[in-house]
């Protein structure tokens, strides 16, 4: 389909496609689904080369093992028809094996450059708070910058020479440019013992963080008689389209999705409501700051602005609509929120970052000009 022809309507229907492709095989996980496609679809600014580029926003799932979350990235990279890889976080993964290496051949006595798990368009990374605090770092740094540094070895002069392999190409075709880089990282909950918890304030790398519960009795019933062992294996996941269209899908969004002046003036206030003793705290209930002050170690910072206004439009679009409504900035907050609030040590089984986040948006007062 022309750009030009493309509708916001048209564009929800494929997304949705999406979601009705995995459900044939993922029973109960409708709202996660739902969610992680929106830190997909949602375009955050990041730095490069001097500039800004749009990338997706990444996400953070909270989940044992068994909830069907290989499933759900296999499935969501196979209805794009995008390149996938998946990795298991371990005490002794190497950096190496993150972002490559440079090997000698001894056939050829040539190096030649091995590239590392995030050279794909969608990376799964499962029990990352398994992973050491340097491959981590990595992680992290790539999810940030979108491209790798790496050492190579220049067969010429015998020197090491630093080169630049960007995050990721969606297509070998010499006219397209653009290029798609999404980590979800999985963390178990339960298991604390000999793990490495992400540092908090590099927690704001990822755009949303959420929670896969239990799928309720009906649809575990579904799980337990799902013909897996017919002779086809069961419902087949059939590509909705292809990596070029969902990007045109994601801009779409940026461009006739409208944030108005009031929208940006909300999520001001509920930014600097998240954020202990700053001057700017305005339009909340004295109770409020007073426990913001006691229990927050840290708010949401300046980069928060960019996660949190392009969920909101994510929002917004997968909710029917071609503008930003409070509704829709409370739904996100609920995403990019918590994960990013810092809680003082006494906080410990007294408060929850879900908690406050909701004594937020309860306790900020809404402009009354946005009232849609």
């Amino acid at each position: 389909m022309d750009k030009q022809e493309m509708t916001l309507d048209w564009g929800r229907e494929q997304i949705f496609e999406i979601v009705y492709q995995l459900e044939k095989r993922l029973f109960g996980v409708r709202m996660p689904i739902i969610r992680v496609l929106i830190g997909f679809l949602s375009s955050i600014p990041y730095s490069q080369g001097g500039h800004k580029v749009l990338g997706r926003g990444h996400v953070l799932l909270k989940a044992a093992p068994g909830f069907g979350k290989t499933d759900m990235m296999q499935g969501i990279a196979h209805t794009i028809s995008t390149k996938y890889s998946f990795m298991v976080g371990q005490p002794e993964t190497k950096i190496s094996e993150l972002v490559g290496a440079d090997e000698y051949e001894v056939g050829s006595g040539r190096y030649f450059f091995r590239r590392g798990r995030v050279f794909t368009n969608i990376l799964l990374y499962d029990e990352i708070n398994r992973t050491h605090p340097k491959a981590q770092a990595a992680l992290l740094q790539a999810m940030e910058e979108r491209f790798i540094p790496v050492g190579v070895h220049n067969t010429e002069t015998g020197e090491i020479e630093e080169k630049i392999f960007p995050l990721f190409p969606i297509s070998k075709e010499a006219d397209e440019k653009r290029m798609m880089f999404w980590v979800v990282a999985s963390g178990n909950p339960f298991e604390q013992e000999g793990t490495y918890p992400i540092p908090e304030a590099q927690l704001d790398r990822f755009a949303i963080c959420l929670d896969i519960d239990l799928p309720s009795e009906e649809n575990e019933e579904k799980i337990r008689l799902e013909n897996v062992y017919a002779k086809e294996g069961g419902p087949q996941i059939e590509t909705v389209m292809d990596p070029a269209t969902f990007l045109d899908i994601a801009q779409m969004v940026v461009e006739r999705v409208k944030f108005g002046k009031e929208n940006g003036q909300y999520m001001g206030r509920i930014i600097h409501n998240s954020r202990p003793r700053p001057k700017r705290r305005r339009y909340a209930k004295k109770s409020l700051l007073d426990r913001i002050d006691a229990y927050v170690k840290a708010g949401l910072s300046p980069r928060a602005n960019f996660h949190f206004q392009a969920v909101s439009r994510t929002i917004a679009f997968m909710n029917g609509k071609d503008f930003v409504s409070v509704d829709d900035i409370k739904e996100a907050a609920r995403l990019v929120m918590p994960h990013r609030i810092l809680l003082e040590p006494k906080a410990r089984g007294k408060v929850k970052q879900h908690d406050l986040v909701e004594e937020i948006l309860e306790n900020t007062e809404t402009p009354p000009w946005t009232s849609r």
